[in-house]
């Protein structure tokens, strides 16, 4: 009895702590306007939009007071295949063909 609470006990406290990680699967080059969910932020202007006219090939991020710097920005562009290049300060995400 007390290995399956503690088991228990275990697996509620990995799925609470499991509740603040952020998507990473979010593509910031799915949309091509400004409107992004909250786990995608937008802190550029699509530069690029795909043959599709749906969604953005190329999108830009710049640090600000608001949003903070493009280091998530970044790291969701490379979890989701595409190319970063910049800094945690400004850079942009291209999709890769």
């Amino acid at each position: 009895m007390w290995r399956l609470s503690s088991t228990l006990a275990i697996t509620v406290l990995l799925v609470a702590c499991r509740g603040g990680v952020t998507d990473t699967k979010i593509d910031p080059l799915a949309q091509k306007t400004e409107q992004q969910t909250a786990n995608a932020p937008n802190r550029g202007t699509c530069v690029v939009v795909s043959p599709d006219g749906i969604r953005c090939d190329k999108r830009t991020c710049k640090t600000d007071s608001d949003s903070g710097d493009c280091g998530d920005f970044a790291k969701k562009c490379i979890d989701n295949g595409h190319y970063y290049s910049g800094t945690k300060d400004a850079g942009t995400c291209s999709r890769i063909y």
